[in-house]
């Protein structure tokens, strides 16, 4: 008869055999972390690549209104887009004009700058085409003068703000708020024309 016998495994090879499976288990666990950290850093990179920023360490908005205005006119006026006045229609004609103007288009940018004497400084200036017409030029309607509408400069305390530049008006009852015109006489900062 034969003796039933377990084979003997030499002392240790129990553990061997359990920290194969672990062994893998973290390999695979270390091979994923370090794909995973390479895409990020390859998402990292392009980031960097198509970042709009300052090359300057001071932070600066853009800012802009984008305003259409479509018109008509009936009767003779002085200036198209922006009258100021009409006159009647010719008895024996008529002097009509219907268009569209981008002039009142406003532009702005902001400067946030260093701190100085204490203050956080910062810049603001606000433009549009409402400037006029070039002299002599044969399509001055369509090619409006860049104008200054508001340009300051600020220095502000924890209490106290020392501010410097061509700002809005503080009071004028002629200027209506209304966002079908930015131009003269309605929220134009600098206006002093009538506005009927």
């Amino acid at each position: 008869m034969r003796a039933n016998t377990v084979p003997q495994t030499p002392h240790g090879a129990e553990s061997r055999t359990a920290e194969a499976p672990a062994d893998n288990a973290v390999n695979q666990k270390l091979a994923s972390l370090d794909e995973t950290t390479q895409l990020l850093q390859s998402e990292i990179r392009t980031q960097y690549q198509t970042k709009v920023e300052s090359a300057s360490k001071y932070r600066l908005r853009l800012s802009g209104l984008v305003l259409l205005n479509l018109f008509s006119n009936r009767g003779y006026v002085d200036n198209l887009d922006f009258p100021s006045y009409a006159a009647s229609a010719n008895l024996y004609g008529t002097s009509q004009a219907f268009g569209a103007t981008l002039r009142q288009s406003e532009f702005g940018l902001e400067v946030f700058g260093p701190e100085l004497l204490g203050a956080k400084s910062s810049g603001e200036v606000q433009l549009d085409f409402g400037g006029g017409f070039p002299a002599g030029a044969l399509d001055g309607v369509n090619s409006g003068l860049v104008r200054l509408r508001t340009a300051s400069m600020r220095l502000d305390w924890a209490h106290t703000s020392l501010v410097a530049g061509q700002d809005s008006l503080l009071w004028w009852s002629q200027a209506w708020d209304t966002p079908a015109t930015c131009g003269p006489g309605h929220r134009n900062y600098e206006s002093n024309t009538n506005s009927i």
